[in-house]
């Protein structure tokens, strides 16, 4: 089984995601990844709701509330960098993509993480 980056890397680097040019979401390269047997359903899984926790992580973290459904808008509400070619440095280098640190919800979504 790959590790996250290693999914997030193989979906960049066989033009899956590109992060413009209308390939701007990871959650649909991420499913027609799988669609193409390139990742299994359960790495599917697993990376998109590293995504999703990710994006609640940055959004709830300042209001409380979760609305984004895109990482663009979580960053940009967040007042984090949110153009195609931050994003796809962020995939580029998950471990160490923008962080939030503080907030009760941070510490829940920490304590019931799937591991990478």
């Amino acid at each position: 089984m790959k590790n996250l980056q290693e999914i997030f890397n193989q979906a960049i680097d066989l033009g899956y995601y590109q992060g413009h040019r209308g390939k701007i979401y990871m959650c649909f390269a991420l499913s027609d990844m799988r669609e193409d047997s390139v990742i299994s359903a359960w790495e599917c899984f697993r990376a998109r709701r590293k995504i999703k926790q990710y994006m609640y992580e940055i959004d709830h973290a300042k209001s409380g509330y979760s609305y984004a459904c895109t990482l663009e808008l979580s960053l940009h509400r967040r007042g984090l960098p949110c153009e195609d070619n931050d994003r796809l440095a962020i995939y580029k280098d998950w471990k160490n993509r923008p962080r939030v640190t503080t907030g009760a919800y941070v510490k829940f979504l920490q304590f019931f993480a799937l591991p990478s």
